[in-house]
């Protein structure tokens, strides 16, 4: 059987550092839609309790792993955000990630699992 070699060295080169966001965060954004995909279950709570479970620990992620205020920020975009930010995608990629961690902990810890 042929398996054809990949240089992804070659296909992954950007233009500009935008395109390079661009790239991260489609990238990121498939990630945390597959994630978020998966149903939470509970053996005794019902959807509105589920509901209420699900509110309270993404707003406990989001206090402890606040968004970095970035000033004049009305005209940007996303990506001309994150270029403002000094480009660091990675470091948006991993303030989510934290989140989504926070959060599976948060519904693990009230019973809850996928």
């Amino acid at each position: 059987m042929y398996v054809p070699e990949i240089n992804l060295s070659k296909e992954f080169q950007f233009e500009t550092k935008e395109d390079q966001v661009k790239f991260k965060l489609s990238i990121f954004i498939v990630f945390i839609i597959t994630g978020c995909a998966t149903q939470w279950k509970h053996s005794s709570k019902n959807q509105n309790e589920m509901s209420h479970d699900i509110y309270v620990c993404q707003s406990e992620a989001y206090q402890r792993i606040p968004t970095p205020v970035i000033s004049n920020t009305n005209s940007m975009n996303l990506n001309q955000q994150v270029v403002a930010m000094g480009g660091d995608s990675g470091a948006m990629m991993g303030m989510a990630i934290s989140r989504t961690n926070f959060m599976n902990n948060c519904m693990y810890s009230k019973g809850y699992y996928k």
